[in-house]
């Protein structure tokens, strides 16, 4: 008695739709772990930059700041130094009085941007208002974090999305630190 070896048809086609059903899932969990790998790395990226910046300022011992601007839907970055003893201002750069030492630059890990569009989650430093209501780059004088010879800095934040998830970067005044808050969805996470 010979046995017939090989599959019928429908027996095909059942495991032809379990692979797609396994690798549709797989993609769907590969992008998500791609998406929160590249906001880490644009927050960890950016984090470095404000980093850097203020520790080129204590061993310079002078004034510079990290300056924000938005054009053609893109923000990007550049770095000045304070060149009149008053700190890095912006109405020092506008006049062409403190100079461009780096820049301009901006985020490399596509999708993630800086923003806060599309994002209705409570603000983690006002929860009576939603984070999309902010502007995504807010210190006290408006996107121009500044930083002292000292080490000191101008307080405020800079917000990060891929659209569903998000980070901000917050400064602190006093001691210059940037501490990274992220949103994965459900909670604001500190330290990530």
């Amino acid at each position: 008695m010979e046995h017939e070896r090989g599959h019928t048809v429908p027996e095909l086609l059942a495991g032809l739709a379990l692979l797609a059903v396994l690798s549709w899932q797989t993609a769907g969990v590969a992008e998500a772990a791609m998406r929160r790998a590249s906001l880490i790395a644009a927050a960890s990226e950016l984090r470095s930059v404000f980093e850097q910046v203020r520790m080129e300022a204590i061993g310079r011992d002078a004034g510079l700041g990290i300056k924000f601007r938005y054009a053609r839907s893109t923000w990007t970055w550049s770095v000045y130094e304070d060149a009149d003893g008053d700190g890095v201002r912006n109405d020092d750069i506008r006049d062409g009085v403190d100079r461009e030492l780096q820049g301009p630059r901006g985020l490399r890990h596509h999708p993630v941007a800086i923003g806060v569009a599309g994002l209705a989650v409570r603000d983690p430093f006002d929860p009576r208002a939603l984070l999309s209501s902010r502007p995504a780059v807010r210190f006290d004088e408006p996107t121009l974090c500044a930083f002292s010879p000292q080490g000191e800095a101008t307080n405020g934040s800079v917000v990060l999305t891929d659209g569903t998830r998000a980070a901000i970067l917050r400064v602190d005044a006093a001691s210059g630190r940037v501490d990274v808050y992220t949103w994965n969805g459900s909670r604001w996470r500190a330290g990530e």
